[in-house]
C-alpha cells in the first residue's frame, strides 16, 4: 500500500515535458484545394503570418509554429488561406 502511495505522490509531483503540437486549419473550397499553396496562417488569438518572397510552405509553417502562442498543453491552432502568390 506504501508502495502505491509513494507512486502516486511521485507521478503527482512529476513535470512531464509537452509535446508542441500545430494544428493547421485549411478550407476546402471549389477551385481552391488543399493542395494549394498557402500565404497566409491566422492564429485563433487573431495574430496573423504572411508567407515571405522565396520562403517554402514548410519554411512557412515552421515560422509560424515557432511564434505562435500555445495553449498550456502545448497547442496551437492556425487556419490557412490560399490567397494569390506575392509578386
Amino acid at each position: 500500500m506504501q508502495t502505491t502511495k509513494a507512486r502516486i505522490a511521485a507521478l503527482e509531483q512529476a513535470n512531464p515535458q509537452v509535446e508542441e503540437v500545430t494544428i493547421v486549419r485549411t478550407f476546402v473550397t471549389p477551385g481552391h484545394l488543399v493542395h494549394d499553396e498557402i500565404y497566409l496562417l491566422t492564429a485563433d488569438d487573431g495574430h496573423s503570418w504572411k508567407r515571405q518572397p522565396g520562403e517554402t510552405q514548410e519554411e512557412f509553417f515552421d515560422r509560424a509554429s515557432k511564434e505562435v502562442t500555445r495553449s498550456p498543453w502545448g497547442v496551437a491552432c492556425l487556419s490557412g488561406a490560399c490567397e494569390a502568390a506575392p509578386n
